[in-house]
């Protein structure tokens, strides 16, 4: 019998062997696999190989071991980086919401600062850039409108752009009222007072302006028909009197002037009585 003790292997003579040693068997801690020898046809004996199983259990249990160790490390490598993700990412939001918050309560003061490369880095930059267009042009140009400084010049950023067009229309719309102002209280000053203002151009607020304005010079119109009246009198014409409704001070300016005609009349009624020698109807207008 060959008998090789390391690799537990014997090898078996044709006397030595037992039929029942042609199977596969377990012995105590031992896998063992029993084969004949066959040389021409002739049974020779059998080779019997068997392995050690606590050794085959020990390896089996040093890569369970690696193979957990290594998943553990994974599991606390993946842990770590998406603990990292996740900050990097809530951080910000929080930040970019409290700054949202702050804008709706009309606190434009505050800047997030965020110079990360990824879409929240971009979205801070965004958000810190609109902040800034509604505190330095959007408040800003409010205030300077507000100061009665009209010199801004508004662009906007495209077609879509609603903020700024807005404001843009604001200060067209304050400038030309100015104007329209402006250009009526000249021909006031200057006793044009068939001059009127172009509703037509304004809405709202703006239109109610500028028919007051226009309210006002036709108010002054009792000027213009007492200077006719006053100029028809001083040709000695006293036949007409002021026929316009007017209010106010207006009214008593043409109440004056009809009672001024009313006297002249009277007066020159009493001389051409005394101018005939009629000196009782001129008593009479004189006493009446």
């Amino acid at each position: 019998m060959l008998m090789i003790k390391q690799s537990k292997m014997w090898l078996l003579t044709e006397n030595q062997v037992h039929p029942s040693i042609f199977m596969k068997r377990r012995i105590k801690m031992f896998m063992m696999s029993c084969n004949p020898v066959v040389i021409n046809g002739e049974l020779k004996g059998a080779l019997n190989i068997g392995y050690s199983m606590s050794s085959i259990q020990t390896a089996i249990f040093k890569n369970i071991m690696m193979v957990s160790i290594v998943g553990l490390v994974v599991f606390f490598v993946l842990a770590f980086i998406l603990y990292r993700v996740s900050v990097s990412i809530t951080k910000p939001i929080a930040r970019i919401n409290h700054m949202i918050k702050e804008m709706s309560m009309g606190h434009l003061g505050l800047r997030l600062g965020i110079d990360s490369v990824d879409e929240i880095g971009e979205m801070a930059l965004v958000m810190d850039s609109f902040a800034d267009d509604l505190q330095n042009v959007v408040i800003g140009t409010m205030i300077q409108i507000s100061d009665g400084d009209l010199s801004a010049t508004i662009h906007e950023k495209d077609d879509a752009d609603e903020i700024m067009l807005a404001l843009k229309q604001t200060i067209k719309s304050i400038r030309g009222l100015i104007g329209e102002a402006t250009r009526l209280s000249k021909a006031g000053v200057e006793g044009r007072l068939h001059t009127r203002g172009n509703v037509e151009l304004f809405k709202g607020g703006f239109r109610d302006v500028v028919e007051g304005i226009n309210a006002c010079i036709i108010g002054l119109g009792a000027l213009e028909e007492g200077n006719r009246i006053l100029g028809l009198m001083s040709h000695h014409d006293f036949r007409e009197k002021m026929e316009g409704q007017y209010l106010g001070i207006y009214s008593e300016f043409a109440f004056s002037i009809n009672v001024l005609n009313q006297r002249l009349n009277n007066i020159i009624e009493i001389i051409n009585h005394f101018a005939v020698g009629n000196l009782q109807d001129g008593v009479s207008v004189l006493i009446g």
